[in-house]
């Protein structure tokens, strides 16, 4: 049986077959199955991180086929404090 968080190491689950099937509808093309990549921890193991990887992958694999895309990323943290630096008037804003 298969979780959730290894969906990406092990057979296809019904969610990235039809996920490939809309791509290639979506593009008329044959998106082919991926590679299978670890699941990787923290962000990396979000299906939403897997999901936009594999659409990136099939995006690059339809546009240029004979290259070997490969998917890293970084986490993106915002703290929602604010910039003093922002506030500050600019020297354009002088000008004007």
């Amino acid at each position: 049986m298969t979780c959730i968080g290894d969906w990406w190491l092990s057979e296809p689950l019904p969610k990235t077959s039809k996920l490939r099937q809309l791509h290639s509808k979506a593009y008329d093309w044959g998106a082919p199955q991926l590679e299978r990549q670890s699941g990787g921890a923290g962000y990396q193991g979000r299906m939403r991180y897997k999901v936009r990887a594999a659409i990136n992958e099939w995006d690059l694999l339809r546009l240029y086929p004979d290259s070997r895309p490969e998917t890293v990323g970084d986490e993106f943290r915002h703290t929602y404090e604010e910039n003093v630096d922002l506030q500050r008037e600019s020297q354009d804003d002088n000008d004007g």
